[in-house]
């Protein structure tokens, strides 16, 4: 058996601090554990062993890219599990990069992944919305030498799904199929499933969800709507949209999914949301509107869009607190220079 790997890799999905919690999906316990930790379970012995990968990623226009970023985090790295959930999405920086970036047409990124299969997809700089993915899911096995894999791109399309999904998409003819397909993915048939699949960025769970028939405005236990619950992946609330999901659906809370995307700064699926629609002036039940929550989230650029789509400056909460207080409050000087220009007062 090899060794795990070193701390210099990264390994996806981070952090593997110790965590053990109930599920709903299964019976028993799910696991996460750090490398360098044990974990007694009485006599249940759990061991968790890792892969190390190499993904090389080329693109012809890399350099240009990276001349164009003047402030760049990184290259954007998700990784989906067997399911075709979105178990981790982040920035993998200059740290975990081999070489100056400046000169090269190729990235290599050292990783470590759990033993399973997982998908992979890459997002470069300048490049939102348009991902690189991996057409089959990477199988993982314990090896005394790395797994290759290299992805090579022109980034000329938009977001595109890997093979493995058109293939299961194509062998469905009816709402039938489409449950078994879903089943054979081991996802549960159920509303509260099918809302937990668009929170977790599952586009091919939800397209297959929808095709079985399930309702597009559906509501978990906790009566969150799934377009709401999946405000952070613009692509899925694009094929709930489309499906004919309501825009401006709230949660028993009040909160829309334009509310919610404000409140963390998501312009991408704030744009979306308003150009079908979305309500810029709706309350929830605690009276906060979509500029109350971009105002409280420090989210500078979510506020400018929101004013100039007519949201009210001179808006208040229930308690009475107005934005350009709450702007005040947070020592946001730009947001409150921003709200007072639109003509935001305390009194």
């Amino acid at each position: 058996m090899s060794p795990l790997p070193p701390e210099t890799f990264e390994c996806i999905p981070p952090p593997f601090d110790d965590l053990v919690t109930s599920s709903n999906s299964f019976k028993g316990l799910s696991i996460l554990v750090n490398r360098g930790r044990s974990l007694d379970l009485g006599d249940v012995a759990v061991q968790v062993y890792y892969g190390t990968i190499e993904l090389h990623l080329r693109q012809p226009s890399l350099e240009s890219l990276l001349a164009q970023s003047k402030q760049w985090q990184g290259i954007k790295l998700r990784v989906r599990d067997k399911k075709g959930d979105i178990i981790r999405e982040r920035y993998v920086t200059f740290g975990h990069i081999n070489g100056s970036y400046a000169k090269l047409k190729e990235f290599v990124i050292s990783l470590a992944l759990p033993e399973g299969s997982w998908g992979i997809e890459v997002n470069l700089p300048n490049e939102r919305g348009k991902w690189l993915v991996l057409d089959e899911q990477l199988n993982v096995v314990i090896s005394e030498k790395a797994t290759i894999v290299t992805l090579v791109d022109s980034f000329s399309r938009d977001s595109r799904e890997p093979k493995y999904f058109k293939d299961i998409l194509k062998r469905v003819k009816n709402s039938i199929t489409a449950k078994r397909e879903l089943a054979r993915l081991g996802i549960e048939y159920g509303e509260t499933s099918f809302v937990e699949r668009a929170t977790k960025g599952n586009y091919l769970a939800v397209k297959l969800f929808l095709l079985s028939g399930m309702a597009p405005n559906t509501e978990n236990n906790n009566g969150v709507p799934a377009l709401v619950a999946a405000v952070k992946y613009p692509e899925i609330l694009q094929i709930l949209l489309n499906a004919g999901a309501d825009v401006n659906a709230k949660d028993n809370d009040g909160v829309m999914a334009l509310m919610l995307a404000s409140a963390t700064g998501n312009t991408t699926s704030m744009k979306l949301l308003r150009s079908k629609g979305g309500s810029v002036n709706e309350r929830t039940d605690n009276g906060s509107t979509a500029l109350f929550l971009a105002v409280a989230g420090g989210h500078y650029d979510a506020a400018k869009l929101l004013l100039l789509w007519g949201a009210d400056p001179n808006g208040r909460n229930n308690a009475g607190l107005s934005v350009l207080k709450l702007a005040e409050l947070r020592g946001r000087e730009d947001i409150v220079n921003l709200v007072r220009n639109a003509g935001a007062k305390n009194k």
